[in-house]
């Protein structure tokens, strides 16, 4: 097997830092910056991690970068506890000792605390709304193209990838040209990955949790014209394979109205649905090189290699 090397929280600027996954001596492989998800609140590099390591062993380069984090709102916050307490009171209705009502309690606190450090240890900024988690992934993205030879990589062979939150800011640097950094090439981005991703406003909106997402990433406003990818496909724009989890419905009408999209301006895109996943099995289910899901990946990137992308306007 690959000897994987990592160089951890390598500085992008004073406030981002990025993880790279590298092979030590070998040169010139192909280089995956990784977006990790956290419905852009929770991110971490270190949701990253099976994946980069993966993909690193099979031939790539791999860097897993961190994004400026909106908090909570007042409307989440309410939603979650009354999703946590709820069930638990139900339950302990139910509960025929002090033994059991005892323990349910305790469940309850060990997990609203785990949730508080959660969101605690992630720096997460009342006042962090978009732009700035696409424009933090394009600073990573500036400094891969800058330094990614200094590590073995090539600078000519970027692709974008995430999963979730990082889908949609893997897939918004990707086909909104207007959020590259001006010192890196307009082609400079040769594919995308996205894994259970959001693409869409309109599709957020026909769940409550999605419009509190959209409140609390996006603010409220009259259009999120310049927030979604679905908006910006151009003839131009690289090749994308979306990957999705069977037991992610809303996330599925995501992809779906995605796919269509692309497709219908001409650029090349691959569907994939795995069964017998959810949201959050299928960033784990290719942890492993010979998952299906992993394999698909690995194939879909090989053959983006081969494909010539033209310089998005």
């Amino acid at each position: 097997m690959t000897q994987v090397f990592l160089k951890k929280n390598v500085s992008v600027n004073d406030q981002l830092h990025v993880d790279v996954y590298h092979q030590g001596n070998k040169g010139n492989l192909p280089v995956v910056l990784f977006c990790p998800g956290g419905a852009w609140q929770i991110a971490t590099k270190r949701f990253s991690q099976d994946p980069c390591l993966t993909l690193t062993e099979n031939g790539f380069l791999t860097v897993a970068c961190e994004y400026s984090l909106s908090a909570l709102s007042a409307n989440q916050t309410g939603w979650l506890l009354l999703f946590l307490i709820v069930p638990f009171f139900l339950l302990a209705l139910c509960c025929s000792s002090r033994i059991q009502f005892a323990i349910l309690i305790t469940v309850l606190v060990i997990i609203l605390t785990f949730w508080m450090i959660v969101f605690t240890i992630n720096d997460a900024d009342p006042n962090c709304q978009h732009p700035q988690h696409v424009q933090d992934v394009a600073s990573a993205l500036d400094w891969v193209y800058h330094h990614v030879h200094e590590y073995g990589g090539n600078p000519d062979q970027i692709f974008m990838m995430g999963h979730s939150a990082g889908g949609h800011l893997a897939s918004l640097l990707t086909t909104n040209s207007h959020y590259l950094p001006k010192s890196v090439p307009r082609d400079v981005i040769k594919g995308c990955v996205a894994i259970s991703g959001v693409y869409s406003d309109k599709r957020l909106q026909e769940t409550t949790l999605g419009k509190n997402l959209l409140e609390t990433a996006f603010g409220r406003r009259s259009h999120y014209y310049d927030a979604f990818p679905i908006y910006h496909i151009q003839e131009t724009t690289p090749p994308f394979l979306l990957i999705n989890a069977e037991n992610d419905i809303s996330l599925k009408s995501h992809a779906f109205d995605f796919h269509y999209a692309l497709r219908g301006r001409g650029v090349y895109v691959e569907s994939v649905t795995f069964p017998d996943t959810n949201h959050f099995t299928i960033i784990k289910d290719w942890s492993s090189s010979n998952s299906d899901v992993f394999i698909k990946i690995k194939s879909f990137l090989q053959e983006a290699m081969t494909l010539k992308t033209t310089p998005s306007s």
